[in-house]
């Protein structure tokens, strides 16, 4: 959901999730602007200075947002013909309302034609693309691999959090230091792992608030 924002008086979702490249580049702006005085001496020579590396922020941005989505998805090499591939999967989450972290990990693993994703028309095309893709530029295995160092089985959820705070306030800190113990290692495979890795309820998205310094 690109439109997220995680402080509730962003009420224009200034800085919603979809808009962190739009913003970066404007906060470069204002920081290029402070800059100006110690670029260059002649002012005109400064300004043009700074707008041809703000200028470079777009193509730079878009170049590490892929590369590393596509390592997300087994994919090592940089290729823009790809880039497609990445919105297609992610425009289908959103629309599926798919669960970003565990979408990602399970498409690693080795029952994952037992996936339930793989009930939907949709996705199967998505599916039989990328694995052709697979094919070609390198084995399962590597690409398995490579999805397993970039995706985390487990995040840090904020309702587990919330839980595992107010259990702590009233004295009791098994829940906090499981927690703590699962997110410090959350490439690796351990047991017990259901309920962390279990989204949040509906019910607590809509009514969990959150502040800029969350």
């Amino acid at each position: 959901k690109p439109e997220t924002t995680y402080s509730s008086i962003d009420y224009n979702k200034r800085y919603s999730f979809g808009n962190q490249p739009k913003i970066i580049k404007w906060n470069i702006s204002r920081f290029a602007e402070t800059l100006l005085p110690i670029i260059h001496q002649d002012k005109e020579k400064s300004l043009q200075l700074a707008q041809s590396v703000i200028d470079n922020f777009d193509d730079l941005w878009n170049r590490k947002y892929y590369d590393m989505m596509l390592n997300k998805i087994g994919i090592k090499h940089s290729d823009k013909t790809l880039y497609p591939l990445i919105d297609e999967l992610l425009h289908f989450m959103q629309r599926s309302n798919k669960d970003y972290n565990n979408t990602f990990w399970s498409l690693s693993q080795d029952d994952f034609l037992k996936n339930t994703l793989m009930n939907n028309s949709a996705f199967k095309l998505w599916y039989k693309k990328w694995q052709k893709i697979l094919n070609k530029s390198s084995s399962m295995k590597e690409a398995k691999d490579l999805m397993e160092k970039n995706n985390p089985i487990i995040i840090p959820r904020n309702h587990l959090v919330e839980e595992a705070l107010e259990e702590a306030g009233n004295g009791k800190i098994n829940s906090f230091q499981k927690l703590l113990h699962i997110i410090s290692n959350p490439y690796q495979k351990q047991h017990d792992l259901d309920k962390f890795m279990k989204p949040p309820k509906m019910s607590f998205e809509e009514n969990f608030q959150t502040y800029c310094g969350t």
